[in-house]
C-alpha cells in the first residue's frame, strides 16, 4: 500500500488553468491599432478614431490546435469581433509561438502581451497565493472545483491577480495529472525509483515529487 506522502502521486490530481489578459494602467492597454507598426512592443489603446480603425490582441497558449485551449480563444475571438462589429479582433496563436507559459505569463505582468490561457503552475513565480490550488487533494471532485472556483474564493483570486499586473478572466480545467513514461507501469512509490522525472517550474510540484517515505 502506498503511504499517504506518495499516494497523491499515484493518483489523478486536477490540473486547472487560469485565462490572463495584461493589466492596464491609467486608460492604458496593449491592444495595438491595425496597421500601426509597434516596434516590438504593444501600443497604448486609445478610442477608435475612425470608423474603420480597429484594434489587434494576440492570444497564446503552449497546446495544439485541437485542444479546447485553442478552441475555446477561436470562439471568444468570433465572439469578440462579433459584438464589436470588427473594430476588435482576437488572433490565436497555439503551440507556444507566442513563448512558453512562464514567458508569456511574465510578459502579461510587464504589458508587452495580450493574453492567454495558462495552467496554474507558472503563474505562481508572478503570484504565490495562486499556489494554493496546486496542492494535491484539495478537491474532492471536479464538481466541487467549479463549485469553488466559480464562486466567491475563485472570484475573489481572479480579482487579486491585478496585485500581480495580471487580469484573471476565467477558471478552466486539463483534465488529471498523471506519472507518464514510456518505460514501464507504475504503480507503487517503488516503481519511480531511479526514474527521472520532468514536471513544472513550481515550488508545490517540485516538493511533491522530491518527496520520500
Amino acid at each position: 500500500m502506498a503511504s499517504k506522502k506518495w499516494s497523491f502521486l499515484l493518483s489523478g490530481v486536477m490540473s486547472l488553468s487560469v485565462m490572463l489578459t495584461a493589466c492596464g494602467g491609467g486608460g492604458q492597454g496593449t491592444a495595438q491599432p491595425s496597421g500601426q507598426s509597434g516596434g516590438g512592443q504593444s501600443a497604448q489603446t486609445e478610442a477608435p478614431k475612425s470608423a474603420e480603425q480597429t484594434f489587434v490582441f494576440k492570444a497564446g497558449h503552449s497546446l495544439t490546435e485541437d485542444h479546447p485551449y485553442n478552441v475555446a480563444l477561436k470562439k471568444m475571438a468570433e465572439d469578440v469581433e462579433k459584438r464589436s462589429n470588427g473594430k476588435v479582433k482576437i488572433e490565436v496563436y497555439p503551440l507556444s509561438q507566442l513563448g512558453a507559459e512562464r514567458e508569456l505569463t511574465e510578459a502579461l505582468t510587464f504589458g508587452t502581451a495580450d493574453m492567454e490561457i495558462t495552467s496554474t503552475a507558472p503563474v505562481t513565480n508572478f503570484y504565490p497565493k495562486l499556489g494554493l490550488l496546486d496542492l494535491p487533494f484539495l478537491f474532492e471532485s471536479r464538481e466541487q472545483a467549479y463549485k469553488v472556483l466559480d464562486g466567491k474564493i475563485g472570484q475573489d483570486i481572479l480579482k487579486d491577480l491585478s496585485n500581480a499586473n495580471l487580469v484573471g478572466l476565467a477558471w478552466a480545467e486539463n483534465g488529471f495529472r498523471h506519472i507518464t513514461n514510456g518505460t514501464k507501469d507504475i504503480k507503487t512509490p517503488a516503481d519511480v525509483q531511479g526514474m527521472k522525472i520532468r514536471t513544472q517550474e513550481n515550488p508545490i510540484h517540485l516538493a511533491a515529487f522530491e518527496a520520500r517515505n
